[in-house]
């Protein structure tokens, strides 16, 4: 009866949240938050899609950092409607600025509404000023950016660092707005050096800018001052709506990695979770190449992890929408299995890995690595095909709405030269499972929540 119930609660879960319904998560209702759809810009850039507004040299989203390397990074912003546009950038205590275009043949281009300058050269482990410099369209008039924005540059040396990832925020722009300013309002997530989301930023992109800035990223780089790089993991649902492919214009690649002190960090992409449906209106109806897509993407990890970036590196961590093992289904599973399995699996892989980030099953979930063991606050059925000894290695999926829990969840990553210490929060700052990895791989618990229990895969 128990479970007949469960399945009928997750079946009016999913309905709902197929129809834009919100489930709030376990949060005080007094929170604060504005809403992103009141947003004075964001009617600005509604107007100009209905071809109410004109273009003018105005910045509707960020700037934001991404793409962050060591001694290199790309400042982004967005305008309202194709503007030529600029970045001024200097070091910390320097007064001459350095000027950046983007040009072609010659000239400023004025094609472009979203706007990219990828920084090198950069002194690693240094403090950057940096503002961005429009020019009106037609009478080609200079405006420098009042505001100045500042960052600091990644490292490849040994340094401790911290991150934070959050995912699965299906819910209203409102709703979404008020979970990140519960987060990034939390004295320990605001010392974080980059803020990740696992994927599934919402449930459907027809309008990327409005539900990917508008609704989520601008929220995001405002709380943290324009100044922590934003590393954005592919979900699923980013592969839906009628401008999911809009991704790749404003993110560029699906997967890529990156150092940050002595840990690597592997960005993969998971893709869909179910079999493509080409030339149909299902929501999969465009994807015609991802069998293809996902081998271009082992063959790029297969040469990433001859790098000296990876191999010298102490740690080294993935982020990913899906997971190996311990998820949900088998499609999503069996895809990523092939792009990661015959580096990082097995008893005895080619190459150790610490931590696995993912989301996706909407539950949190923890393994304990080398077993068919997890932690889960709402076990639900799960298929697996695979033994968890193969995977030596700690995964954990954040929490999603609709399947009980949290709602949703977040992880602060604390990353020493002793090892990685994970601390999972509610949108509440609530520690509710604390671990700790050591640079062997072994894992120290550190205490968690009596709501979080141990079951065997598959957990029924």
């Amino acid at each position: 009866m128990t479970k007949l119930l469960f399945f009928w609660a997750s079946v009016f879960s999913l309905l709902a949240l197929s129809a834009g319904e919100v489930f709030p998560p376990k949060v005080d209702p007094q929170l604060s938050g504005a809403n992103p759809e009141e947003n004075p810009l964001r009617l600005e850039y509604i107007r100009y899609r209905q071809g109410v507004k004109k273009t003018e040299a105005k910045i509707i989203n960020g700037p934001w950092l991404q793409q962050p390397n060591p001694g290199a990074v790309t400042v982004s912003f967005n305008t309202l409607g194709p503007v030529p546009a600029g970045l001024d950038y200097r070091e910390m205590g320097q007064q001459q600025w350095t000027r950046k275009w983007n040009l072609l043949g010659g000239q400023i281009r004025g094609d472009l509404d979203n706007h990219n300058f990828h920084l090198t050269g950069l002194k690693e482990n240094s403090v950057y000023e940096y503002r961005t410099v429009l020019v009106e369209p037609k009478k080609n008039e200079l405006a420098e950016g009042k505001d100045i924005y500042s960052f600091t540059t990644f490292t490849a040396q040994p340094q401790n660092h911290q991150f934070f990832a959050t995912g699965d925020t299906q819910f209203s722009p409102h709703i979404r707005s008020r979970i990140l300013n519960a987060f990034l309002k939390n004295k320990q997530v605001s010392k974080s050096d980059f803020i990740v989301t696992l994927g599934d930023v919402a449930n459907i992109f027809h309008d990327f800018v409005d539900t990917h800035f508008f609704g989520f990223l601008d929220p995001l780089v405002e709380l943290t001052g324009h100044g922590k790089p934003y590393v954005p993991v592919r979900g699923n649902h980013e592969l839906r709506g009628e401008e999911s492919s809009l991704w790749f214009k404003y993110f560029g690649s699906g997967y890529r990695g990156f150092r940050c002190g002595d840990a690597y960090y592997i960005v993969l992409d998971g893709c869909e979770d179910k079999p493509s449906r080409p030339f149909t209106s299902h929501y999969t109806g465009l994807i015609i190449g991802a069998d293809e897509y996902m081998q271009e993407q082992a063959a790029w990890l297969q040469e990433i992890v001859k790098t000296p970036e990876f191999i010298t590196a102490g740690y080294r961590i993935v982020l990913c929408h899906s997971a190996p093992f311990a998820h949900n289904g088998t499609f999503m599973q069996d895809n990523i299995r092939k792009v990661a399995d015959s580096l990082f699996a097995g008893k005895n892989p080619p190459h150790k890995i610490h931590l696995w980030l993912s989301g996706h099953i909407h539950t949190y979930r923890r393994t304990i690595a080398g077993t068919n063991t997890v932690k889960t606050l709402a076990p639900i059925k799960s298929k697996t095909t695979v033994d968890g000894a193969d995977y030596p290695f700690t995964i954990l999926a954040v929490d999603g709405p609709g399947f009980g829990g949290f709602e949703v969840s977040g992880v602060i990553v604390n990353v020493t030269d002793n090892g990685i210490t994970v601390d999972s929060i509610d949108v509440g700052g609530n520690s509710f499972d604390r671990f700790f990895i050591g640079k062997d791989g072994k894992v120290r618990e550190l205490g968690s929540s009596p709501e979080l229990k141990e079951c065997e895969m598959p957990c029924n």
